[in-house]
């Protein structure tokens, strides 16, 4: 289960696991005080600081970064990666002014747009932190203004636009998750559960971060 951060689904985790006897494992994204089995996931707050460190250095500890996230509330994962990112960036790169950050609720169209006002009405816009998966509209904002190289993003996730976004220059790091053992590690906590009784042996499995840039990706 890749669960939302909801009370209702925290409850209902609970009365399927104490109640029904159900096992459950999250994945991707926790969510707390839940009676489930064992998280497979990132330390989301961690990636967040990985994200703020290569975005840091790579624009020399200075300028203006405009984080925009997926959702506003209810994903773990976007908050606490924006967590992550504005400690590590108060606590390395005090120079750097992170501005508030903007909302596009997986809305393409309004990423552009808001991409689009940021890029013409910001000064010193140095860089673009995108916590969720790859936005197809700032990429688009920032190819029509001609601000590949100027304007530095970093995001996370290593899916196939990501990553071509990099060979096009408009991205200059990709963060990843190891969403291979997210894929297998928790089918693997739940058979061994059913068919052994036997329970994992910590409650939670941090996947690793990894980095993608343009001199380390594959054809």
């Amino acid at each position: 289960l890749m669960p939302l951060a909801s009370n209702q689904v925290r409850d209902k985790i609970n009365e399927l696991t104490e109640t029904h006897g159900l096992p459950i494992v999250t994945l991707n994204t926790d969510i707390a005080d839940c009676g489930r089995l064992a998280y497979v996931g990132p330390d989301n707050i961690a990636c967040g600081r990985t994200a703020a460190a290569l975005m840091g250095l790579t624009i020399s500890g200075t300028g203006r970064v405009l984080p925009i996230l997926g959702q506003q509330s209810g994903h773990f994962a976007d908050t606490q990666r924006l967590s992550g990112f504005l400690s590590e960036m108060s606590e390395s790169f005090p120079n750097v002014t992170v501005m508030s950050p903007e909302y596009c609720f997986l809305d393409q169209d309004l990423a552009e747009r808001i991409t689009a006002r940021a890029l013409r009405d910001v000064d010193n816009l140095s860089g673009i932190y995108l916590s969720s998966v790859g936005r197809s509209g700032v990429y688009q904002a920032i190819r029509r203004a001609s601000k590949q190289g100027q304007v530095h993003v970093v995001v996370h996730d290593l899916t196939a636009d990501n990553l071509q976004m990099i060979r096009e220059g408009v991205v200059d790091f990709a963060i990843g998750q190891d969403a291979e053992t997210q894929a297998w590690l928790p089918l693997r906590l739940l058979y061994q559960y059913l068919t052994k009784r036997k329970s994992p042996t910590q409650r939670q499995y941090t996947t690793e971060i990894g980095i993608k840039f343009r001199c380390n990706l594959t054809d």
